[in-house]
């Protein structure tokens, strides 16, 4: 056995020091090296932008369906070339002549979209389109677009954009019964009026 001098014995703390000040110091450099220089991933959350529509789980009847269907037909002819928010206002003039019933011209609106959209006034079409020979559906994404907005209007999940019309045209006509009603807003090509 070796006999520890103080010469030895510092030999050892010394080299017992330097060990413990370099294993001191690889922990604090690999601390600080993960602490502070490694580039620290900060997930921050998007923002987006979408309108949320919260459905409740409906049972759909027949007649619902067929209902949804007529308006999704008239959304696609009518206003397939427009905007979202002017496929649902044209969705709204319909489903507001089905809760208001009664109209200037013949005392009554229809109480279904079907029969709103189907319904003539001294033998003229409410929708151009139904008087003409339809054309089939040849755009099947405007029209999955138009059964979704109707679909929503119909179920009232959406709000009403037009501020209860009943009645709207093109901007590129002028019919006489624009000048008895109050005009509401204009979407896209469309003016609607109550």
């Amino acid at each position: 056995m070796q006999k520890i001098t103080a010469k030895s014995f510092n030999d050892y703390r010394i080299r017992l020091d330097g060990l413990f000040v370099g294993v001191l110091f690889v922990l604090v450099y690999s601390f600080l090296n993960v602490a502070f220089f490694e580039p620290a991933v900060i997930r921050v959350p998007q923002i987006i932008e979408h309108q949320v529509i919260v459905k409740v789980p409906v049972n759909l009847n027949v007649n619902d369906k067929k209902q949804i269907k007529c308006l999704a037909e008239n959304t696609y002819y009518e206003a397939g070339n427009q905007s979202v928010k002017g496929k649902i206002a044209v969705s709204n003039v319909v489903m507001n002549r089905v809760s208001n019933k009664m109209n200037h011209i013949n005392n009554s609106f229809a109480d279904t979209p079907c029969g709103v959209i189907k319904q003539k006034v001294k033998g003229n079409c409410q929708f151009t389109w139904v008087c003409h020979d339809k054309k089939p559906i040849s755009n099947i994404d405007t029209y999955t677009e138009s059964y979704k907005v109707a679909e929503n209007v119909y179920l009232n999940n959406l709000n009403d954009v037009t501020d209860g019309a009943v009645f709207y045209h093109a901007d590129y006509v002028d019919p006489a019964w624009s000048k008895i009603y109050h005009k509401t807003v204009q979407i896209g090509q469309h003016i609607f009026y109550k």
